[in-house]
């Protein structure tokens, strides 16, 4: 299996464009192994600093979603070509 980060990838469960989104074990919620959704978005070439304060941005935006019907965000990073959310 592929790993992203500290994220085991498991089943793909979709894919648009450059981004996936798979089944994934790994760190979760206070540190504990869980499984989790895992966002990969593919890169091609350097990543912008630009791109990257966006991504923090927008990762900062859905860790302070707190909603019975979405996922909480619990890690993310950037792994050999790839941005992940977890």
């Amino acid at each position: 299996m592929r790993l992203v980060g500290p994220y085991r990838l498991g089943e793909l469960l979709g894919e648009r464009s450059v981004h996936s989104f798979y089944d994934a074990e790994g760190p979760g919620p206070h540190g504990a192994h869980s499984k989790v959704r895992l966002l990969v978005t593919r890169l091609s070439g350097e990543v912008p600093d630009a791109y990257a304060a966006t991504y923090l941005d927008d990762v900062r935006a859905a860790e302070s979603i707190r909603h019975e019907n979405v996922l909480g965000v619990v890690g993310h990073g950037f792994d050999l070509g790839v941005v992940y959310m977890a």
